[in-house]
């Protein structure tokens, strides 16, 4: 038996219908929710008895009157501000996070001042053009967002990683490197990852111990990881450590070098500090910057140091896929580091206060 309540007419296209018993319950509930916004500014437990059930402030015709109700209900215009001034502070971080990554949506990090502002964005995809200080200037003043810490993904080696144990092993992965220094060198100085690892602790009563290990990076698909402890430092390894041709990048690498000399009396030049680079490059006093530090600004991603790893025996006869997998990162994370550091401007202070 068919009802006597009509329908509301709707479009062909719709897929369902709205009728006038619906229409009456939605907006009894805008009105009782306005009222209540008004005095508590929160939604009104509709489950609890303390709550007066208000009266309908728009009933509807009867079932089957001249006059039915639109489809379209009343634009809930008190719920939509309330709304917003309850997410306001997250929506400028929001918005933030989207325009940084318009100017790159895989490697976006915005970094800090003194005063734990957002400064600016870290364009770290390379051939992309850095915002400038107006820009930074105008995300700063815009956003007033404090710093947040996130919670970082780790950042990890994905390519293939060279491991050399025997001299001829070592030999054949030098003249590898070599050669794609030679094919890149005509557009610069070419960059090269570079990090050593040796035995923390030595047995008591031994000198300390001797670089066991070396890792060398020059782009996102390979990393040459050397047991120089079993194989030595072969005259081609030697060569490519002292030629000029290529930039040895790292942090604390000057101690690194000394090690390198003391050890194998190898003269590893030239050299550049990423903390260095990286005072020069961003805003805040110059600082020592740890490896782990500066990746977690520039990438916005954690660099994993466990210390069982970070400490363990490097003069194994064969390492671990955990040991080989940390010593990658460590050369990768150099080496990456460098080149996006030197594609941003160098920071100054006083081009920003004109600026602001």
């Amino acid at each position: 038996m068919e009802s006597s309540a009509r329908p509301c007419p709707v479009n062909v296209e719709d897929d369902f219908y709205w009728d006038a018993a619906a229409e009456a319950e939605l907006q009894a509930i805008e009105a009782a929710y306005a009222s209540e916004s008004a005095k508590r500014r929160r939604l009104p437990d509709w489950c609890s008895p303390a709550v007066p059930v208000r009266p309908r402030t728009n009933p509807l015709p009867a079932a089957g009157a001249a006059d039915l109700p639109s489809w379209t209900p009343s634009p809930p215009t008190r719920r939509v501000a309330d709304r917003s001034l309850h997410i306001a502070s997250t929506m400028e971080i929001v918005c933030a996070i989207v325009l940084i990554s318009l100017y790159d949506t895989s490697h976006a990090c915005a970094w800090r001042t003194g005063g734990d502002r957002v400064l600016g964005v870290t364009v770290s995809s390379l051939g992309r053009e850095a915002p400038n200080f107006g820009e930074m200037a105008a995300m700063r003043d815009f956003f007033h967002v404090g710093y947040v810490k996130a919670m970082h993904q780790q950042i990890v080696f994905s390519g293939k990683i060279v491991y050399c144990q025997t001299p001829s092993e070592v030999e054949k992965a030098t003249t590898e490197i070599l050669r794609k220094i030679e094919k890149m060198k005509a557009t610069g100085q070419v960059s090269l990852g570079f990090d050593l690892e040796w035995r923390p602790f030595p047995r008591r009563g031994d000198p300390p111990c001797k670089v066991a290990l070396m890792q060398l990076c020059m782009d996102k698909t390979h990393c040459y990881v050397m047991h120089i402890i079993h194989s030595g430092v072969p005259p081609k390894l030697k060569f490519l450590l002292e030629d000029n041709s290529s930039i040895k990048v790292g942090i604390c690498i000057d101690n690194d070098a000394r090690k390198m000399f003391n050890d194998y009396d190898v003269r590893v030049q030239p050299l550049m500090d990423l903390s260095t680079v990286a005072n020069v490059k961003l805003a805040g006093p110059p600082k020592r910057w740890s490896l782990a530090a500066l990746t977690e600004m520039i990438t916005c991603k954690e660099l994993p140091k466990p210390s069982n790893i970070r400490m363990g025996n490097w003069e194994a006869y064969t390492l671990s896929k955990q040991q080989l997998q940390y010593a990658a990162t460590d050369a990768y994370i150099s080496w990456y580091l460098y080149e996006v550091l030197q594609s941003l401007p160098d920071y100054n202070a006083e081009t920003e206060k004109e600026i602001v």
